[in-house]
């Protein structure tokens, strides 16, 4: 194995040992809200928390991840000028996300409660508001600890914020608090992550001028533009489904659609962190060894579908069983709804890796141009699946979009004369498909049952996956 190999593999394992942490705790929590608050609860909480989430997405997004960038040229050259733009970045973020809580907080209000037209919306949004600060922060604190390479700080601030809030959780539940307890836990615990990256990247973080402070590059902010377009439609892709279906659907409903949304996307968490770790390995490697980047892109996308496919799989084959014996007999329909957005969830994160491709590249408008799509097909397709079909449409919307967003990722790559090889997706998600036709036909015939089928679903895929490992160097 080469060294950016190991490397890759030693922080991936570091950041996926943290976050299966956090996903067993994530697991734990929707369990405790999913028993202690009815679906109407459920729906409320998270109807609240993406609206805020949504707002505190508005203060100069992904302006941390674009400066990741600049601080991968000069962290090996210049600490004093690293050290300067991050100080720059994180103190924008700070200055516009207290402006921008203050505007939410005094001027909202009543917009807020005439779209969704539902008890308690106001109440839980004042309670919230708070994060429009503290979630801006930890992102661009994030992006410079990912860029720095120091993953045990993401790592201790991941287990520590997801402990704190079931501890939380649990106390104000038993106190006697629902909802707002659900929201003060959220807080508290974002609190603690903030304090735990703040610690890990106090080495550059420079109280120099107030000059200093605003003095941002040019060749920056000119960086940043297009990338904070496609960060705003990325940020209203990612909240419409909850905020778009606050106004359609039932609270009860949007219950339904949050715990198997939450759980889908919190599973999942745990495969990202290896994206994660080679979108900041690949960035440092191309500005080292340019002519290994396509080669090294296309070892990660392989080994990364030998993962996720497997998996996905004995998901949705366990997944009726899983969400009664977590959730509860309420919520065996939500079962339904998370089989359906896995697929999201693998599209959606096969479409990742061409990001890394426009950076590197220095081509963030078609960063742009790659959310635009998405979030334009999406708004269509929730716009008419969700009154139609409901919380089934509602995730179907989802599907269809992340799927266009990987076609259009990998088509604007051969723009940039960056071939991914089609075969590492293609063959095992057809493999997939074809096992779990076959094992829900026998199931519907009463010829299987579901430990039956995941023994031999993962068999089959066993000796795929050994025998695909063997032609990865």
């Amino acid at each position: 194995m080469t060294v950016f190999g190991k490397s890759v593999a030693k922080d991936s394992a570091l950041l996926a040992a943290s976050k299966g942490v956090t996903v067993v705790l994530g697991v734990i929590k929707l369990a405790i809200i999913a028993r202690f608050l009815s679906p109407d609860g459920v729906g409320a909480f998270y109807l609240s928390m993406a609206t805020v989430l949504f707002l505190s997405d508005l203060v100069m997004p992904q302006f941390g991840e674009a400066a990741s960038r600049f601080v991968a040229e000069k962290k090996h050259t210049n600490r004093e000028e690293t050290a300067r733009i991050i100080s720059a970045t994180v103190f924008a973020i700070f200055v516009f996300s207290i402006v921008l809580f203050a505007i939410s907080r005094f001027f909202l209000g009543k917009l807020i409660v005439s779209f969704y037209q539902k008890e308690n919306t106001l109440c839980y949004f004042n309670i919230f508001a708070i994060a429009i600060v503290l979630n801006p922060l930890n992102n661009v604190l994030l992006d410079h600890l990912k860029i720095l390479t120091k993953f045990g700080y993401i790592s201790a601030g991941n287990i520590a914020r997801s402990a704190v809030d079931i501890m939380l959780l649990g106390l104000f539940f038993y106190i006697g608090f629902r909802v707002e307890g659900a929201i003060y836990a959220f807080v508290l615990a974002l609190a603690v992550q903030l304090i735990i990256c703040l610690f890990g990247i106090r080495k550059y973080l420079r109280l120099t001028s107030i000059k200093d402070l605003v003095n941002v590059d040019n060749d920056l902010l000119k960086f940043w533009y297009p990338i904070c377009g496609s960060a705003l439609i990325k940020a209203g892709a990612a909240r419409m489904k909850t905020i778009i279906g606050g106004h359609f659907l039932s609270l009860t409903n949007l219950g339904y659609f949050e715990i198997a949304s939450r759980a889908a996307l919190t599973i999942f968490s745990i495969f990202r962190q290896y994206i994660l770790v080679v979108h900041s390995y690949l960035m440092n490697a191309y500005y080292r060894n340019r002519d290994n980047f396509i080669l090294l892109l296309n070892q990660s996308i392989k080994k990364y579908s030998l993962v996720i496919f497997p998996a996905a799989g004995l998901m949705i084959i366990f997944s009726t069983y899983f969400f009664v014996l977590m959730y509860g007999e309420n919520y065996r329909f939500s079962a339904t709804i998370f089989s359906i957005l896995i697929f999201s969830e693998i599209f959606s994160s096969f479409a990742a890796f061409s990001k890394t491709i426009f950076y590197v590249k220095n081509k963030p408008i078609f960063y742009f141009w790659f959310h635009a799509v998405y979030f334009l097909i999406q708004l269509i397709l929730v716009l008419i699946l969700t009154p139609l079909f409901g919380a089934v449409g509602l995730a179907v919307s989802m599907v269809l979009a992340s799927l266009s967003l990987m076609l259009t990722g990998y088509f604007l790559s051969t723009r940039l004369k960056v071939v991914i090889k089609k075969a590492h997706f293609t063959i095992p998600f057809v493999l997939i498909l074809c096992l779990l036709s076959s094992f829900y036909l026998l199931k519907m015939k009463g010829m299987i049952n579901i430990f039956v089928a995941g023994f031999f679903f993962l068999l089959t895929m066993s000796f795929y996956i050994i025998r695909e490992l063997r032609k990865v160097p």
